[in-house]
């Protein structure tokens, strides 16, 4: 099959007639394979996530486990304060 180059279209010039059924058929081929690579990429991302949190429990979505040793104590207090923050907010603004 012969590489199908890029049709520059310019609307000032009338003479492109469309898209042959062999393009047709390269851009269809070519989508499905770019929509099947992402959704490969997000399971896989899906999967690490999963594996993070079975074996490290929930420390395992916040970051990873080097970040984690490193972490002091105030860090915890902070990160927990911020956390209280943000679903309190969600709260009260759900009950209105």
């Amino acid at each position: 099959m012969e590489k199908i180059q890029n049709i520059n279209v310019d609307p000032s010039q009338n003479e492109w007639k469309g898209y042959t059924l062999d393009e047709l058929r390269y851009r269809r081929a070519l989508s499905l394979v770019k929509r099947e690579i992402g959704r490969n990429q997000l399971m896989n991302s899906v999967n690490d996530v999963k594996t993070r949190v079975s074996d490290n429990g929930i420390r395992g979505l916040m970051a990873n486990n080097s970040l984690m040793k490193k972490m002091k104590l105030t860090d915890y207090v902070l990160l927990g304060f911020k956390l209280s923050n943000v679903f309190y907010k969600l709260w009260r603004r759900n009950k209105r």
